[in-house]
């Protein structure tokens, strides 16, 4: 029970993030309503059931679907502009994991920070806070903006090819 709500307060926590990333790159002036907190929060719970039921290469596919429709839902934008900057917040944590684990592993094994609940949420939280702090620079703001903008003109099979 408790490896469940570890799953979804991480769950939660980056889809918070996920909303806040997204509202600082496109300069979305409103403060989160109660409809959008439950939106993520929906978003949240099936992202914590698809991780319990632990569907490898599928649990991406669809966390990514959930994330983009939840992001399109919330800032009311297209599907494709949700898709890009779904996309960029992936490539962003995977950037971050992948470079926080380097530093990781010299301490933990993989396996150790998988099933040690602890270390398993407070390594995503150190992830969300490096995320969190990284966005806040107004060079990376507008260099995404810049870049999502470049691909909302280009085909978006051409954008989603490209973002992987």
């Amino acid at each position: 029970m408790l490896e469940v709500f570890v799953d979804f307060l991480c769950a939660f926590i980056f889809a918070i993030l996920g909303f806040y990333i997204i509202k600082k790159i496109i300069n979305y002036e409103e403060k989160i309503s109660i409809n959008q907190l439950l939106i993520l929060l929906l978003n949240s719970i099936s992202i914590t059931i698809i991780h319990i039921l632990n569907l490898n290469f599928l649990s991406s596919l669809v966390n990514f679907i959930i994330n983009t429709y939840t992001y399109k839902k919330v800032f009311k934008q297209q599907i494709a502009e949700s898709i890009i900057e779904t996309g960029i917040i992936y490539l962003l944590i995977i950037i971050i994991d992948a470079l926080y684990a380097l530093l990781l592993v010299n301490f933990f094994h993989i396996s150790e920070i998988q099933t040690n609940l602890f270390l398993y949420l407070i390594c995503n939280i150190i992830i969300a806070v490096i995320l969190y702090i990284m966005i806040n620079i107004n060079y990376i703001q507008r260099k995404l903006r810049s870049f999502i903008i470049i691909l909302l003109k280009k085909d978006i099979k051409y954008n989603v090819i490209l973002l992987y």
